[in-house]
This record gives structure tokens, C-alpha cells and sequence, in this order.
């Protein structure tokens, strides 16, 4: 049994320091990412320079330069995210917060797990795919196994 389990019956339960890490870490990502697709919004192109730079780092292959419009939405999810997995970690957290947060939880998981096949399955051939694959999808896949945690924590142990 790892350190960071303890066993109830046949399942194992994750710790109250990784849950409150995650009930603080995760809405906390979620809303530095909602920023930055914000900063992209107003016309910001870290990382890259240039827009055709910036579209070849976070869009993927063969994309085009989103609207302000879409890039706002992006961000607006984002930020919504982090309210839903932010309001489930609450000890008095209703079921419409942790429902948000499990829905949260399933969309990062979903994308963190997709996106290395679709990488894979284009061959690597461009600097989305590869950073996708290092970065982004682990990233997604960490959220959202944390928006996880909270969303099914029981309420003493989401107490920051």
C-alpha cells in the first residue's frame, strides 16, 4: 500500500493532503489558464511572437488564428471550471458543485487521454503535437484526475 492510500474494504482512498492539494491546486490552474486564454484574447501571443507562431504552439496542426470571441469562450469555461471544482471543495458543497466538478473532471480526462493518440497518430510532425504530448494532455490529465478527487471527497476531507 502506497503512503499516500489508505485501504476501505477493497478500494483504496486518496489522502486528505492530496485531496486539499488538489481542492486548492486545481481551481487555482483552472483560473491561471482562464488569465492566459483572457491575455490571448486582447491580442498577447506567449508563446510564439507572431500569430502564425502562436497557432503553430497551441492550436494544432493545420489551424487557424481563433476569433477574440472564441478565445473569450475558451477562457469563460476555464473560469467557470474553476468555480464549479472551487465550490465542490467547500465542506458545505451541494451536489449541482460536485456534479459540475465530476463534469470537469470528465472533460479534462477525456482530453488529457485523446490527445497523445491523435498526437501519436500524425507522427509527431509539428510543435503542437510534441507539446501536446509532453505538456498538454499530462496537464489535462492531472486537472482533471484532481477535479476528480474533489468532486468525490467527502466533505471533511475537502476542508482546506
Amino acid at each position: 500500500m502506497n503512503a499516500g492510500a489508505r485501504t476501505s474494504g477493497t478500494i483504496a482512498e486518496p489522502s486528505r493532503t492530496l485531496t486539499r492539494a488538489a481542492a486548492v491546486g486545481v481551481p487555482a490552474s483552472l483560473a491561471a489558464l482562464a488569465a492566459l486564454h483572457a491575455a490571448w484574447a486582447l491580442g498577447w501571443r506567449w508563446p510564439g511572437g507572431s500569430d502564425r507562431e502562436w497557432v503553430e504552439t497551441v492550436g494544432g496542426p493545420g489551424a487557424e488564428l481563433p476569433s477574440p470571441a472564441e478565445i473569450w469562450a475558451v477562457a469563460a469555461a476555464l473560469a467557470f471550471s474553476a468555480s464549479f471544482v472551487g465550490a465542490a471543495a467547500r465542506p458545505e458543497a451541494g451536489r449541482l458543485a460536485r456534479i459540475g466538478a465530476g463534469a470537469v473532471a470528465g472533460v479534462l480526462l477525456i482530453r488529457g487521454l485523446v490527445g497523445p493518440v491523435t498526437d501519436l497518430a500524425g507522427g509527431l510532425d509539428d510543435r503542437f503535437e510534441r507539446l501536446d504530448l509532453l505538456l498538454y494532455s499530462p496537464l489535462c490529465l492531472a486537472l482533471g484526475s484532481g477535479a476528480a478527487l474533489v468532486a468525490r471527497a467527502p466533505a471533511a476531507r475537502r476542508r482546506r
